[in-house]
């Protein structure tokens, strides 16, 4: 006879379901951008800085640094062939990740929706994810 889970055991496997979404959708992340807390902090300097610097009437690199910092010798780029990089990468980027939240949300929220009823069957089917939708939005963004 199979054992009927009670609401804490519920509320427990939830959390369990709606984790290993969010580690699958931070595996998608990873195959597109670097991971680590550091480089999200650097790619929304990027980001920010790349938006003052597409505002700014008379940019200088030396108020950008992070911008600053991909130019040069090592990389034998210009500060202005670093800028146009980081446009290109957060034009194809943000489009990827945006898909991955959009799963990541829709899942975990179905996972919480199936728990409160306590439909064990349907939190593990709303767990179950097509990540390949990230795949063909990459394929989509890099065509486009």
């Amino acid at each position: 006879m199979p054992r009927i889970l009670d609401r804490d055991d519920i509320v427990h496997f939830a959390e369990q379901l709606t984790q290993q979404v969010k580690t699958e959708a931070e595996a998608q992340r990873q195959r597109y951008i670097t991971a680590g807390h550091g480089k999200a902090a650097e790619y929304a300097g990027l980001l920010l800085e790349l938006s003052r610097y597409d505002a700014d009437p008379a940019p200088t690199p030396e108020n950008y640094p992070y911008l600053s910092a991909g130019a040069g010798e090592a990389t034998g780029r210009s500060f202005a062939e670093e800028v146009n990089l980081v446009r290109t990468t957060a034009q194809r980027w943000v489009p990827m990740n945006a898909v991955i939240r959009r799963l990541e949300i829709e899942v975990v929220e179905a996972i919480r929706a199936a728990a409160k009823t306590g439909d064990i069957e349907a939190m593990q089917a709303a767990a179950t994810v097509d990540w390949s939708v990230v795949d063909r939005k990459a394929a989509e963004v890099q065509s486009g």
